[in-house]
Formats: C-alpha cells, structure tokens, sequence
C-alpha cells in the first residue's frame, strides 16, 4: 500500500515537472527577437539569437527581426466599377492633400526592421510591449504623418503626372528621417488648362547639407531614437478624389487634342516634306531619265550616224570601184574605139587610095558611066512624061537640006553632050587631062 502511495507521488512530481517545464524553458525560433520579464523583480533579459533560453516562469514577448507594414485599399471607391464593393472597414489606405486641396488615397507598403541591441529593445519594450502596439502607435503613425506631411510639396496634377516617380521617394525620406522644415512660398504657375499665370502656395524644403540629404528637418524621427529603420517604401495605387480625377481626365483629354493637333501639325510637315522630297526625287528621277533617253537617243543616233558612215563609206568604196570600174571599160572602151578609128580611118584612106589609084588608072569610067546612065535615065524619064508638044506647030521659013528638025533629038543629044563632058567622058578631055 505505502510502495503504490509512492510511485503515485513520483508520477505526479514528473507530471507537475513535464508541465512546468514549459515554462522554465522557452525555445526561441530564428527570425525573432525573444524579451522575458522576470516574474519577481521584473527584469528584462533580451533573446536576439535562436535557441532554447531560460524563462523561470518569466513572461514571454516576441518581436519580429524585420517585418512590412500594408496600408492596402482592396477595393478603389473612387472608381466606378468597383465602388459597390467597398467595405470601409477593410481600406487601410493613408490621406494625403495636395498644395492645390486636391485629395487622394495612398496604398503601398514600407519595410521596417527592428533594433538588434539589448538597449534598445528594453526602451522600445518598456515603451510598447508588444509588437501590435509598436506597429499601430509607432510605425503607422510615423507612415501616415509622413504621407500626410508630402501632399503640401506638390499638386496633385504634379502628384498624378510629372512629380509621380517623387510621391514614394518624398514619403520614405520623411518617414526615415524626420519631417522636412518647409517654408511656404508664393509660386507664379500656368494654369494647365486656361494657360494663364496665377499664384498658389507651395511648401519647399529648407536646404541644409549638413542634413539627411541635404533637406532640414523639424525633428528627427522619432523612429532613430528606438532604433528602428524603415525601408522599401512602395506604393502600388493612388487613388484620386473624383474631383481631382475630373481634372486629371479633362486635363488628358486636353492634353491628347494639343498631342493630336500636334501629330497632325508634324504629320502635316512630314507630308509636306516628304512630297517635296518625292518631288525633288522624282525631279532628279525625271532629270536622269532625260538624260537617260537622251543618252541612249545621242547613242542611237552616234550608232546611226556610224552605220550611216560605214554604209557612207561602203557606197563610196562600191562607186569609186564602179566608177574605177567604167572608167577603166572607159578607158578600155576609148583605147578599143581609137583603135577602132585608126583601123577605120586605115581603112578609110586605104580605100580612098585604092579608088583614087583606081581611078585615076581608068579616069573613073564605072563612076562616071553610072553617073551618065543616071542622067540619061532621067532626062529620058522627064521627056517620056512630058505632054506638051516637042515642035512648033507653025514653021516658017526653009529649012537647009538635010536639017533635022527634031527637037526632042536636038534636045536630048545636047544634055548627053553636057552630061557626058561633065562627067569628063571624052576622049579628048580625059588625054588633055593626062597630058596635062
């Protein structure tokens, strides 16, 4: 009985032991920072390291090594295809009012990272005690003073177009360090849409290069005296107030009809120089051309007037060899006719001589007889034609004896007799002629 009411008491002190000794002990994980207050004097003893650390039934805080803040709107109620499903409660966006009253809507994301030394960790802990509270009351607050703080250096239409890339720079550099010391100034702007000057008031920064880049600061933030830093700042919307997107909208839409009108206006002078070019190129494309037919025409004609020469040339060549050619039958032919007149008038004179050899050995007798029947012929012919009568039909007087009468006889003896001496028959005639 008392051997049971032992091993009942020694299983109870094990149990009592396993049970305690999760808080004797505390097994801290890697990526946290472990603070244990100690449940009798109250002291902190700061973890950085992992590993399994004494607790002593101390109480337990956790803190991350580093973390990222969200101030996220899930839902834009600005725009309107979302805006029925807004829920207010879920949109942690920060505020933030532009120099101009425009307003909008930050959504983003910043790093933060805390500090590592035992100092510092026991202020930050003694301050907050507990991470939620360093998040809401530390880290928040500075973000969202920080958003707040960078609407009045710029408008929102800077905010939305030209300064937009500066939005996340701005709000990083003050959340970091400090809040900028500003001066508010008059500043003479255009209106962007009618163009003409007017005055707003503009926060600028106070120049110190002895400062975190170079920009004064109110104070410093209240972030470096707990050590932690913030980094990483990222912004993924921006969310305007309907009135400052109405402007942005209109502005755009300003700003597309001058981008438009000025396209045309560059499209118009491109045209314009470009048909100039195309006229000057089809000017030079014309001029070639020209001269291109006019080059092959001065080639067509030089080849003309080539197969001209050498067909020039040929008819020469061909007319000097025919004009050689009847020059030298010509010349054959006037040697051939001069010889053909020699031997003529060889023959001419041979047969003069022969007859004048002829007769002069007969006195021309067969040409004279000729001559003479040719004259008798016709005499006789012209008496046997002729009608009148040959006698006198009256005589008178006595006739002699032994006169005749006749004077068709009478008449034709006395042309023989004429005929006969001029063709030098007589005998007489032809021996005087001898003699002589």
């Amino acid at each position: 009985m008392q051997k049971t009411i032992t091993i009942g008491i020694l299983f109870a002190f094990l149990i009592g032991v396993v049970m305690s000794s999760t808080y004797l002990f505390e097994n801290v994980a890697a990526g946290n920072i472990c603070v244990i207050q100690s449940p009798v004097s109250g002291e902190l003893t700061v973890y950085t390291e992992p590993g399994i650390k004494w607790q002593g039934f101390g109480r337990v805080t956790y803190y991350p090594r580093s973390g990222v803040y969200e101030f996220n709107q899930p839902v834009d109620p600005n725009d309107p295809s979302q805006e029925k499903d807004y829920v207010p409660h879920l949109d942690n966006s920060l505020k933030i009012t532009f120099n101009d009253g425009g307003e909008a809507w930050v959504s983003g994301s910043i790093r933060y990272d805390y500090p590592l030394t035992t100092d510092q960790i026991i202020i930050l802990h003694k301050m907050f005690s507990g991470h939620e509270n360093v998040l809401k009351g530390l880290i928040e607050k500075t973000v969202e003073r920080s958003v707040y703080m960078s609407g009045p250096l710029m408008s929102s239409i800077d905010s939305f177009m030209s300064r937009r890339a500066d939005v996340p720079k701005v709000i990083e550099d003050q959340a970091r360090y400090g809040l900028y010391d500003v001066v508010t100034k008059d500043v003479r702007i255009k209106d962007e849409f009618t163009g003409e000057e007017k005055i707003i008031k503009q926060a600028e920064p106070v120049r110190d290069p002895k400062a975190p880049n170079g920009l004064a600061r109110q104070e410093d933030s209240v972030l470096s005296k707990y050590g932690m830093v913030l980094s990483n700042f990222t912004t993924n919307n921006i969310s305007y107030s309907p009135r400052v997107q109405e402007r942005v909208n209109a502005l755009f839409a300003a700003a597309s009809d001058i981008q438009l009108a000025t396209l045309n206006a560059k499209k118009a002078e491109q045209d314009k120089r470009t048909a100039e070019e195309r006229g000057k190129s089809d000017a030079v494309t014309a001029e070639w051309k020209a001269k291109t037919i006019t080059a092959e025409e001065t080639e067509t004609a030089r080849k003309i007037a080539l197969v001209q020469k050498i067909d020039a040339e040929r008819d020469k060549d061909v007319a000097n060899i025919e004009a050689n050619k009847k020059r030298e039958v010509a010349e054959q032919e006037k040697i051939t006719a001069s010889l053909y007149k020699d031997a003529q008038l060889l023959r001419a004179e041979a047969d003069a001589t022969y007859k004048r050899k002829v007769m002069e050995a007969d006195g021309a007798l067969a040409q004279k007889l000729d001559a003479y029947k040719y004259a008798v012929d016709r005499f006789s012919n012209a008496i046997a034609n002729y009608r009148g009568a040959w006698t006198p039909q009256i005589v008178t007087g006595n006739s002699g004896a032994g006169q005749n009468n006749n004077a068709a006889m009478n008449m034709m003896e006395f042309l023989s007799i004429k005929a006969a001496k001029d063709l030098g028959l007589e005998m007489g005639m032809a021996t005087t002629e001898k003699a002589q």
